[in-house]
């Protein structure tokens, strides 16, 4: 289980005007930061080679937007075959960081493909269907890594990594094959995999607590 809280202090509550609604607020954020760390564990997890069926480094990173220098379909490919070729199952869904997503938006052989169709602008939807998949999503949330009270530390949460992956449905019964599977617990007296208490601060009696 995990959980966060944030003080407020009653001048502050009782003080506000009733447009700021800061215990709304406050919950929003928590419930974002909860969210941010979760995303954060399933990235940890899924750049991991040791838990993974297969990992393997790009020959030539595709930072170079110079044609011939790196093969991006060429090593989506070469992912792919390797899923079909040991599951049985197609990839259908590719995970980029966003600083893997922002080397293919200049990539020359991206652009190459694309430049007499639409507007020959790259989306996520438009690397879906040239790769072949049902699905591109754009990891692109930051983490500070920075200790309390010191100087911030940025990073991306995804990295410079690609996952190309089989997931199934969202609909399936948890028995067809998938890539990270998840499992999270409702706690009963809650009802809902998420909730929100108030209680005053037995430690600052001047403080309620969320």
């Amino acid at each position: 289980n995990y959980a966060l809280v944030d003080e407020m202090d009653y001048e502050t509550l009782v003080n506000q005007d009733q447009p700021l609604k800061l215990d709304e607020k406050a919950a929003r954020n928590l419930f974002n930061l909860l969210n941010l760390d979760m995303e954060n564990r399933v990235a940890g997890i899924l750049t991991t080679g040791s838990n993974l069926g297969g990992t393997s480094a790009v020959t030539s990173k595709w930072d170079s937007s110079t044609a011939g220098t790196s093969d991006p379909f060429g090593d989506i490919a070469t992912a792919k075959e390797s899923i079909r070729s040991t599951t049985g199952m197609e990839a259908n869904t590719i995970i980029l960081g966003v600083e893997v997503y922002n080397a293919l938006l200049r990539h020359a052989d991206i652009i190459d493909r694309i430049k007499y169709v639409q507007r020959g602008v790259v989306t996520a939807d438009l690397l879906a269907a040239l790769f072949d998949v049902q699905n591109v999503y754009v990891g692109s949330s930051i983490i500070n890594t920075g200790e309390e009270n010191l100087s911030d530390s940025f990073s991306d949460v995804w990295g410079d990594d690609t996952i190309v992956a089989h997931f199934a449905q969202p609909e399936t019964d948890g028995k067809n094959p998938s890539l990270m599977y998840g499992f999270r617990w409702t706690n009963p007296m809650f009802g809902t995999p998420m909730a929100v208490e108030a209680w005053d601060d037995p430690d600052h009696r001047n403080f309620a607590n969320l």
